[in-house]
């Protein structure tokens, strides 16, 4: 069995009863296994110690490269997701080296803190070298618990992320904003349905990488939002800001002529897209509705110029994709 290759997943982990039983799986001795995927779905009588001590047992092969947790009903990380938890040996051997794609879903971890914690302790006595060297992908659904994410969300940590999607974590409060400027790989990002998020003291800053960028019903998260923060962004292909009720101007005279998909709906305070009919009229997909302020545009304006086959990835990155 430990010949396994390709991906592996297992399901009704939660009925599961120890770590020893977890263990028996024998899931780090599987090095030819490239993605791995942990769904608990039925539940171990909500009893979360039981939960932390079989994720314990489940300790993945160094050589991972795409890692899925579902439905975990506990509250703390396993250890072998701590790097400095691991032998000094260990440590260029864990997965987390060779990792690039990182999904949580439904997981009951209510911080990232614990994960981040010993990427920094490993960070800071290496030199700079993150133990997260290869994560591109990182996407949280429904983490419900989930409350802070400013010691995660940090350049450092994930040098070379390329996609970040964060939806429905409703107890979300807090992520760095101001740091999003650092992740010079940045392509995607994708925050929706994040109710609690605090207003930021600083402004969001985002990197000249960015092409698609998304933000719908995020709490007070708009309010980091300045026109000028889609300014210098060559790559920009994609804008949708939905339920941002903070927002008051989206300025297209910033906006990259590379953008071919622009969205804003229920806006409340929306009253200028600060460009001329013309500069609207250059963008293939326009959909623009239930901005009230907004009198220089007719509403609803709809304008579904993606149809070609090479717009389906655009169409996708609109919607829930999970």
């Amino acid at each position: 069995m430990n010949q396994l290759s390709g991906m592996l997943s297992i399901r009704n982990i939660g009925r599961v009863q120890s770590m020893a039983e977890a263990t028996e799986a024998s899931l780090v001795d599987k090095q030819y296994l490239e993605e791995l995927v942990l769904e608990w779905r039925v539940q171990t009588c909500g009893w979360r110690m039981v939960e932390n001590e079989v994720f314990e047992g489940l300790h993945p092969p160094s050589r991972i490269v795409r890692l899925r947790v579902e439905c975990f009903g506990g509250d703390v990380a396993p250890s072998w997701f701590k790097p400095e938890s691991l032998p000094k040996c260990e440590k260029s051997a864990s997965f987390t080296v060779s990792l690039t794609q990182l999904v949580l879903w439904e997981v009951g971890i209510e911080e990232l803190t614990t994960l981040a914690d010993g990427v920094a302790m490993e960070a800071s006595s290496s030199g700079g070298h993150s133990p997260l060297p290869s994560l591109a992908s990182l996407r949280l659904f429904s983490c419900r618990k989930l409350t802070n994410l400013d010691h995660f969300l940090r350049p450092q940590y994930l040098p070379f992320i390329k996609s970040i999607e964060i939806v429905w974590c409703t107890s979300l409060l807090s992520m760095p904003v101001s740091s999003f400027e650092g992740f010079v790989c940045l392509q995607d990002l994708k925050i929706h349905s994040c109710w609690k998020l605090v207003c930021p003291s600083e402004a969001i800053v985002l990197p000249p990488s960015l092409q698609r960028l998304s933000i719908c019903y995020c709490g007070e998260l708009d309010k980091s939002f300045r026109p000028a923060c889609l300014e210098n962004l060559a790559s920009l292909i994609l804008v949708q800001l939905e339920g941002c009720h903070n927002v008051e101007v989206v300025a297209l005279n910033c906006i990259s002529t590379s953008v071919r998909c622009l969205v804003l709906r229920h806006c409340s305070e929306l009253a200028s897209i600060g460009g001329s009919q013309a500069a609207l009229s250059s963008i293939q997909h326009v959909d623009i509705s239930d901005c009230p302020k907004l009198v220089e545009v007719q509403q609803p304006l709809l304008n579904q110029g993606l149809s070609m086959p090479r717009d389906k990835e655009l169409h996708t990155f609109l919607q829930y994709t999970w």
